[in-house]
């Protein structure tokens, strides 16, 4: 009872952060944008480091808020859901050490992109490999459900090679000089767009896949 209702609480906290960067996002981000156009800086340490008496302390809790808001969401679903203890700690330490290392500036090195692709592709691959092999030993429900997951995956590694070419030799969206001399500005538009709908499309599936395996589930446990 506990943990459910320690649960309960770091959701609602996890959606007010959420909601505090939606409402700083479309409120105050043309004032952030113009600060930090001011200032000539570039990052979030630089921006703290020129602007102290300014927006630091909205922008540093907005830096974050999301990214807290989802994980504290994630954590106190865990505890709803009966998660054991070592779990739960694992979402706890894994998701903490990654907002300590989100914002960690890294370089441009196009091997590095490509490695990240490469490895993309290659565990996609993996996961049509495993749903050929699994996907004949299921029950039918099970089925529809494990096909709308991997339309989902679709989706996603569609979104993925598409921002690949965003930030890579198709609009060279990190090279603005670059696009701008090519004219390239409306293809990284278009290509935005269609990621955009790639993910949503991508999240849809997955939300019908697990919406499948509950009623699936469900109909099992009342006969």
């Amino acid at each position: 009872m506990k943990k459910h209702k320690t649960g309960t609480i770091l959701i609602i906290i996890g959606i007010c952060f959420i909601a505090f960067y939606l409402v700083v996002r479309l409120v105050f981000i043309q004032d952030i944008n113009a600060a930090l156009a001011q200032t000539q800086v570039r990052s979030l340490g630089d921006y703290a480091r020129a602007n102290v008496s300014g927006y630091l302390i909205t922008y540093l809790i907005w830096g974050y808020s999301f990214k807290l808001g989802m994980l504290l969401a994630l954590i106190g679903g865990a505890l709803k859901a009966g998660m054991e203890s070592r779990g739960v700690w694992l979402f706890i330490i894994g998701g903490t050490l990654y907002l300590i290392l989100c914002y960690v500036p890294i370089g441009y090195y196009p091997l590095f992109f490509g490695i990240q692709g490469t490895m993309t592709l290659l565990l996609f691959l993996f996961i049509i490999w495993y749903w050929m092999k699994k996907r004949p030993k299921l029950n039918s429900p099970v089925k529809t459900a494990t096909d709308f997951r991997m339309i989902g995956y679709y989706f996603f590694i569609v979104a993925t090679w598409n921002l690949c070419g965003i930030f890579g030799i198709s609009t060279y969206a990190l090279k603005p000089e670059i696009m701008i001399k090519h004219g390239l500005q409306s293809n990284a538009i278009t290509l935005t767009s269609h990621v955009m709908i790639e993910l949503l499309l991508g999240w849809l599936f997955i939300f019908l896949s697990m919406h499948k395996e509950n009623s699936t589930q469900e109909r099992m446990i009342r006969r």
